[in-house]
C-alpha cells in the first residue's frame, strides 16, 4: 500500500505549507527553498528510487542536501552504495504498528491487550464527536501541554484539513479532556495528532478516541491502520515510551524502516 507522504492530498498539504512539489513519474518530491542557502529537497517512503532524476532536481533547485527516507532495507542499501550517509536524526517515525483493518471490529477487539479492552470499557458511557472547528481542539491541545510547549501552527492544522477533506477526522471528547486527529489515504488510517489532558488521562478517554478513529478508518474502506509512530531504540526518544506502551495495547505488527539517508551537495 502507498504511503500517505506520497499521496495526493499530502502533497497538497506541503504545498500549501510551503514546500513546492515535483514528481519523479509516480514519486512525489518536495522541495523548500532557503535563504542563500538554496534549497533542501526529500523523498519519503518509497522502494522506487530512481537516483539519477533526484540528483537532477536536485541540481536544477539548486539543493545542498538530498534526504531520503526509504521504505525498506534494499532501497538503504542502494542509498548506501550512493555514497549517501545515515542520518542520526530521521524526519520520519522509524518504527510503528500497523493492525489489520480486513478483520471484523470483534476480531481486532479480541487481539487487544487485556487492559487496554478493559480500559475501552471502562470509556464506553463517553461520547466523541467530530469538529470542524478546528480552533477548539487546537485550543485543547495547547492547554493540556502547557504553554512552554510547542505544537505545529494552527495554520498546518487548517491546511491538514483542506487537503485531505472528508478523510481527516477531527474526533474530541465534550469536556475536551482528549481529541485526536485522523487521516485516511489509498485504503490506509493513520493516527496522526493527539492529546490528552490531566482529566483525560483520569477517564482513559483516549481509549475511546483512538478506537473509534480505528472504527472510522474501517468505515472508509480502510484495509490497514497506522500508529505513526512508537519507542525505537535505535533512535531513543525516552518520552515516547509511555504512549507507544498505550499504542501497543491495541495489538497489530510492528513494522521498522531502516532511518534516514542524506547527501550533501554544493548548490552551485
Amino acid at each position: 500500500m502507498k504511503d500517505i507522504r506520497q499521496s495526493n492530498a499530502y502533497a497538497e498539504y506541503l504545498a500549501r505549507t510551503g514546500w513546492n512539489v515535483r514528481t519523479i513519474n509516480d514519486q512525489y518530491v518536495y522541495i523548500k527553498k532557503i535563504p542563500i542557502l538554496g534549497s533542501v529537497i526529500k523523498l519519503q517512503r518509497t522502494s522506487n528510487l530512481q537516483l539519477p532524476v533526484l540528483e537532477s532536481i536536485a541540481m536544477e533547485e539548486r539543493a545542498y542536501q538530498i534526504i531520503v527516507e526509504p521504505s525498506d532495507q534494499e532501497s538503504a542499501e542502494i542509498l548506501k552504495a550512493k555514497k549517501y550517509i545515515k542520518g542520526k536524526s530521521p524526519y520520519l517515525v522509524t518504527k510503528t504498528i500497523q493492525i489489520d483493518l480486513a478483520q471484523r471490529s470483534e476480531e481486532i477487539y479480541k487481539k487487544m491487550k487485556k487492559r487496554t479492552r478493559r480500559d475501552i470499557k471502562k470509556t464506553s458511557h463517553i461520547n466523541t464527536y467530530e469538529i470542524d472547528k478546528i480552533e477548539k481542539f487546537y485550543d485543547s491541545w495547547q492547554m493540556s501541554i502547557g504553554y512552554t510547549k510547542t505544537i505545529p501552527p494552527i495554520e498546518q492544522i487548517h491546511a491538514l484539513k483542506h487537503s485531505f477533506k472528508n478523510d481527516c477526522a477531527i474526533l474530541i471528547t465534550p469536556n475536551a479532556s482528549s481529541g485526536a486527529i485522523f487521516l485516511y489515504t489509498d485504503e490506509v488510517g493513520y493516527y496522526w495528532y493527539a492529546f490528552s489532558n490531566k482529566q483525560g488521562r483520569i477517564e482513559k478517554a483516549q481509549y475511546k478516541i483512538l478506537w473509534a478513529g480505528i472504527n472510522w478508518a474501517k468505515h472508509k474502506g480502510a484495509k490497514m491502520f497506522d500508529m505513526e509512530g512508537i519507542y525505537d531504540k535505535r533512535y531513543p526518544v525516552k518520552n515516547w515510551r509511555g504512549f507507544s506502551k498505550f499504542k501497543q495495547g491495541f495489538g497489530g505488527v510492528e513494522i521498522e524502516f531502516p532511518g534516514v539517508f542524506i547527501k550533501r551537495r554544493m548548490p552551485l
